[in-house]
């Protein structure tokens, strides 16, 4: 799983980059496999949507969002919630996760 951290502004950009970089570490077969699991902040709801229809089209390969408090996800994540991307609002529940 990739976690990544985004701060405004500039989001989107990372987002993207975000999306690139797993894209890039999968190979085709798995790519065409199943859809790419990406836990977000609720609060980059907007640029997420928009950079994974975009990337969505552009890849092929379908994106499940789902959006909620970091503290939320970081917990979904520990009771091995399956995701294979997870974007925090938050660097201490990124932590949390890495501890």
């Amino acid at each position: 799983m990739l976690r990544v951290s985004v701060r405004w502004p500039g989001t989107w950009r990372w987002v993207l980059v975000t999306l690139s970089l797993v894209t890039a570490t999968l190979t085709a077969a798995q790519a065409n496999e199943r859809k790419l699991t990406v836990f977000a902040a609720a609060s980059l709801k907007t640029a997420l949507d928009t950079a994974a229809a975009d990337w969505a089209q552009t890849s092929g390969r379908p994106v499940a969002l789902s959006y909620a408090a970091s503290s939320a996800l970081a917990r979904q994540i520990e009771q091995d919630a399956p995701v294979d991307i997870f974007i925090s609002a938050d660097l201490d529940w990124m932590a949390y996760l890495e501890a």
